[in-house]
């Protein structure tokens, strides 16, 4: 994930779905995949970040961004099973 000026590029890190985002660990573990996101996260939060853009979409960082949370709580340990799908 990256910021500049009002942007937030996700890349392939969120993946946009019909019925909500997914985060997408591709060649991590799920646990610091979820720091990494936090942190970047909060960096986001100190700026005034309007659009977010992934490698299939853009949407305004205010739908976005509660979309996210609900991926990271599926994400976080004991929310299912760790079958690479989520």
């Amino acid at each position: 994930m990256y910021l500049h000026e009002i942007v937030i590029f996700v890349c392939d890190i969120v993946l946009v779905h019909d019925d909500g985002n997914r985060v997408a660990p591709f060649g991590t573990d799920k646990r610091s995949l979820t720091e990494a996101v936090e942190r970047t996260l909060d960096m986001a939060s100190e700026r005034h970040i309007e659009l977010a853009c992934g490698w299939n979409s853009v949407t305004l960082f205010s739908r976005w961004k509660p979309a996210l949370a609900r991926a990271l709580r599926d994400l976080r340990p004991g929310a299912g099973e760790d079958d690479g799908t989520r």
